[in-house]
């Protein structure tokens, strides 16, 4: 998926989605926007789900990933 951010910059998202977000999935969205920024995209890390394990989302926050429960953006 691509988004603009003020200032038309081009950014991708490398969304992991599970009806249950874990540790597993975020850490495969991190890796992924990883192996994207090395190619030179803008990339931020997402995870999406229904709900997601106290675990994954302290680990998501360490990481700089981005969370989408039940269709609402965590702060």
């Amino acid at each position: 998926m691509t988004i603009y951010v003020s200032g038309g910059e081009e950014v991708y998202l490398a969304v992991e989605i599970s009806w249950g977000v874990g540790v597993k999935d975020v850490k495969r969205a991190a890796g992924r926007a990883e192996i994207l920024r090395k190619f030179g995209f803008n990339v931020l890390p997402v995870v999406a789900g229904k709900e997601i394990t106290l675990e994954a989302e302290i680990i998501a926050k360490e990481m700089g990933v981005y969370r989408v429960t039940d269709g609402y953006v965590m702060d």
